[in-house]
């Protein structure tokens, strides 16, 4: 459900942002992230783990980041 959730207010709230950054690599989000991006025209970044990304939002987004690449700096205190 919490998918379902994050997308609806990621529609509710679109006049809100220019940009949206999502903690995901779940393809259950293209849809949303399609839409956003077309109708809406707003840029959507993900953050995510390399071994739970999915590479079918390749070109989907306006970039990726790996935490994998940040490891040191998300372990700093």
């Amino acid at each position: 459900m919490t998918d379902i959730d994050l997308a609806k207010h990621l529609i509710i709230l679109a006049d809100d942002y220019e940009e949206a950054v999502l903690v995901t690599g779940d393809k259950d989000f293209l849809p949303v992230i399609d839409w956003l991006r077309a109708v809406r025209n707003r840029k959507i970044w993900i953050f995510t783990w390399k071994q739970s990304f999915s590479g079918m939002l390749i070109g989907h987004v306006d970039g990726i980041t790996y935490l994998d690449d940040h490891l040191a700096a998300i372990r700093e205190p």
